[in-house]
């Protein structure tokens, strides 16, 4: 007999369906799934994690979510697993803190352990309480020199790492003509 492909495929697919259980691919505490297996591949760790995910679990992944205190987390996420977050009404040592408490979080109160984005403002800085703020873009771009900008970005980027923080947004170039960005004194 000659089969195809595609055939053996289809059977493959119907023989899991049969032979193992709803919530096979869970985790069974003794063998981890392979989404958190660090040896294995990217590819492979991706596609047994979009594997395990529902729609609305991708879909949380898309949303920005604002962190709120330590001892609100669980109110605010309720066991969800948000793809970012940011929190800029609270001093850099609380934040740093309370992000340490949001990553224990989302790694162990979560159903699938996915860490989170953390995300602050850096169009001058980081954009948290006691922390260094430097001019706006067209200041900087006015002093004509690269190298203190870079030296400006990286006091920033080692302020986000202190406190934790994984994305600086920050863009480059911002059209006034295009209001609705919000962002037009940034050129």
């Amino acid at each position: 007999m000659n089969f195809s492909n595609q055939t053996l495929a289809t059977w493959a697919v119907i023989a899991t369906v049969f032979l193992f259980p709803k919530g096979a691919l869970a985790d069974d505490g003794v063998n981890p799934p392979i989404y958190k297996d660090k040896t294995a591949t990217i590819d492979a760790r991706v596609d047994d994690l979009m594997k395990r995910m529902t729609l609305e679990e991708k879909i949380e992944q898309l949303e920005n979510r604002a962190s709120g205190d330590s001892a609100d987390i669980e109110n605010i996420f309720q066991g969800k697993s948000y793809g970012c977050t940011h929190e800029m009404n609270m001093s850099a040592s609380n934040c740093a803190a309370m992000y340490r408490n949001l990553q224990e979080y989302m790694l162990t109160k979560t159903r699938l352990g996915i860490p989170v984005i953390t995300a602050a403002e850096g169009i001058e800085g980081i954009l948290q309480n006691n922390c260094t703020i430097f001019p706006q873009a067209l200041a900087q771009g006015c002093t004509f020199n690269p190298e203190l900008i870079e030296q400006m970005t990286s006091a920033a980027g080692q302020e986000a790492q202190v406190i934790g923080i994984h994305q600086i947004l920050s863009p480059a170039r911002a059209s006034p003509a295009a209001r609705a960005t919000g962002r037009g004194q940034i050129l």
